[in-house]
């Protein structure tokens, strides 16, 4: 006898709606992650494009420095003062730190100016400047996944 013949017409319905399911379910979670993924590269386009536009801005001040229409200091300051100002997405803002990682200008927290934070860390544990920095020093260029 065949041991599919054992069960009752109710119970292979079951099974067939049950293996529907499942289908959907893992067809459903690779759509979905997909899709996370598109949105992810999506942001990382958008945040390049942004700070392309604030590095814009700092070369433009170390441009008028290097023609000798701004000392040094007053083109640091100049470049500070702009990116200060400069907001994106209605609440999003750059601030500006070295390779130490020392903060040079944050627009939030202008108590971290001048500031060591090679061990201030997100609440994962991250050393989140750090890893800016070393981010920047290996690729120039890069992003870090981080929480603040």
């Amino acid at each position: 006898m065949n041991p599919v013949a054992r069960f009752g017409i109710q119970a292979k319905l079951l099974c067939v709606l049950a293996v529907a399911i499942l289908g959907m379910l893992v067809v459903s979670a690779l759509t979905l992650y997909g899709q996370r993924e598109t949105l992810l590269e999506d942001r990382k386009t958008k945040t390049r494009n942004v700070v392309e536009t604030a590095s814009g801005i700092a070369q433009h001040y170390y441009a008028l420095q290097e023609k000798g229409e701004l000392s040094e200091a007053k083109a640091r300051e100049g470049a500070m003062n702009a990116l200060r100002r400069l907001r994106y997405d209605g609440t999003e803002y750059f601030w500006i730190n070295d390779l130490h990682p020392r903060v040079l200008m944050h627009p939030i927290k202008p108590e971290l100016d001048g500031k060591d934070v090679s061990e201030l860390r997100d609440p994962t544990g991250k050393a989140l400047f750090k890893e800016f920095a070393a981010v920047a020093k290996a690729q120039g260029s890069g992003f870090v996944d981080y929480l603040w």
